[in-house]
């Protein structure tokens, strides 16, 4: 009789304790700005382009240079742009409450722009013929001036092309609208995401 009553409210007990379990809510799991920052990381848009980098060396002045010719060459080779958000800069707001998700990012800039080394070779370099007897040689330096010259004409035309940036600027606000309607779907909530792009 006695182990029958202490077993009794044992069960209760136990009964209680998983009825409240089953109640207690679990906290939904919100977007996090470190994913949000790597996403725009990711989010990177690179650009293939061809590019030519042409020059001429003078003939020099004075009797050593009577007989040298001006000369022509350039270059053609193959580089990368690179445009993308500054993670450092986003933000990110979350209002659980109204499930509302806000979003502020400042616009895409040129990360980085270069040349592919691998495609510079004997072919890409093209130079006029030299004279026969006095050599007017085109110089190692001649070549970096020639592509430096070429790669800041490249930078103008991209820093020019708004369509990129705003590629860039998409690709990275699809991607993380993605990212919280993942998390909305885990969580069982609908976030609305709110974007504020500034300069």
């Amino acid at each position: 009789m006695k182990r029958s009553k202490i077993f009794v409210p044992v069960l209760l007990l136990s009964a209680l304790l998983l009825c409240s379990c089953g109640k207690e809510k679990v906290k939904p799991k919100e977007p996090e700005l470190s994913v949000v920052r790597n996403i725009c990381e990711l989010s990177t848009l690179k650009c293939r382009y061809n590019n030519l980098a042409k020059s001429k060396k003078e003939k020099g002045s004075g009797p050593l240079h009577w007989f040298e010719k001006e000369r022509k060459f350039w270059i053609e080779y193959t580089g990368e742009v690179e445009i993308g958000i500054d993670m450092s800069k986003v933000t990110m707001d979350v209002n659980a409450k109204k499930a509302r998700v806000t979003v502020s990012m400042p616009k895409a800039k040129l990360i980085s722009i270069k040349a592919d080394e691998n495609t510079l070779n004997e072919d890409s370099y093209v130079f006029s013929k030299d004279a026969f007897f006095n050599k007017n040689e085109i110089t190692a330096r001649d070549q970096q001036k020639a592509m430096k010259k070429a790669q800041e004409s490249m930078k103008k035309k991209v820093e020019g092309d708004e369509a990129l940036f705003l590629q860039a600027e998409g690709n990275a606000k699809k991607l993380i609208e993605n990212y919280i309607e993942q998390m909305g779907k885990v969580s069982g909530v609908e976030y609305k995401v709110v974007w504020k792009v500034r300069l």
